[in-house]
C-alpha cells in the first residue's frame, strides 16, 4: 500500500509540475505577444508622428520668402520670359509631396490598427498642403498677390495657415501620445 500511495503522490507532483509549467509557458507567451505588440505600434506611432513633422517643415520651408542659392542660380540659367514664380516653387513643392506620400503610407498602417481617426486627425494638414499648391498655382497662372498670404509665410499672429499647420500638428500629437507609451 505505501507504494501505492507513492506512486499517486509522484504522479499527482508530476501532473501539477507540468500543469504549472504549461501555465508559465502560456503567460510567457502572452507576455511576449503584447511586448510585440506594444513595440509594433511604438514604432508605427513614431513613424506616423515623424512623417507628419516632415510635411509640417515641408510646407514652412516652402512657404518661407526667403530664396536658396540653387533658386537664384537658377534664374541665371533661364531667360526673363521663362522665370515664373511656379517654376521656382515645384522644387518646393517636391518636399512637400514626398512627404505627403511618405505620411500616407504611415496612415494607411494606422488606419489598420486605430481605426479610421488615424486618417482624420491629418486631414487638415493635408488640406493646408493642398491649399498652399492652389494659391501658388493661382498666383503663378494669375499673377494675383492676394495669394501670397498663403503662399508665404509671415512671421506674425495674422499667418493663418501657420496656425492651422501648427493647430492640427499638436492634435495629431495629442492623438499619438496614448500609442507612445
Amino acid at each position: 500500500m505505501d507504494k501505492e500511495c507513492l506512486e499517486m503522490v509522484k504522479n499527482i507532483v508530476t501532473i501539477g509540475a507540468s500543469c504549472i509549467a504549461a501555465y508559465v509557458a502560456l503567460a510567457g507567451l502572452s507576455a511576449w505577444k503584447k511586448q510585440l505588440k506594444g513595440k509594433a505600434e511604438y514604432e508605427l506611432a513614431k513613424r506616423y508622428l515623424t512623417a507628419v513633422y516632415k510635411l509640417r517643415d515641408a510646407v514652412k520651408e516652402a512657404r518661407s520668402p526667403v530664396r536658396s542659392i540653387e533658386e537664384i542660380h537658377s534664374d541665371y540659367e533661364h531667360e526673363p520670359t521663362e522665370r515664373t514664380f511656379l517654376k521656382e516653387f515645384m522644387p518646393r513643392w517636391k518636399a512637400i509631396s514626398d512627404a505627403i506620400v511618405a505620411l500616407n503610407v504611415e496612415v494607411f498602417e494606422a488606419e489598420v490598427l486605430w481605426g479610421w481617426q488615424a486618417r482624420e486627425v491629418v486631414q487638415p494638414l493635408l488640406f493646408c498642403s493642398s491649399k498652399l499648391y492652389l494659391s501658388a498655382k493661382i498666383k503663378a497662372d494669375e499673377n494675383r498677390h492676394d495669394q501670397d498670404v498663403f503662399v508665404f509665410a509671415r512671421f506674425d499672429e495674422q499667418d493663418e495657415l501657420s496656425k492651422e499647420i501648427d493647430a492640427t500638428t499638436s492634435h495629431v500629437e495629442n492623438f499619438i501620445k496614448p500609442h507612445l507609451k
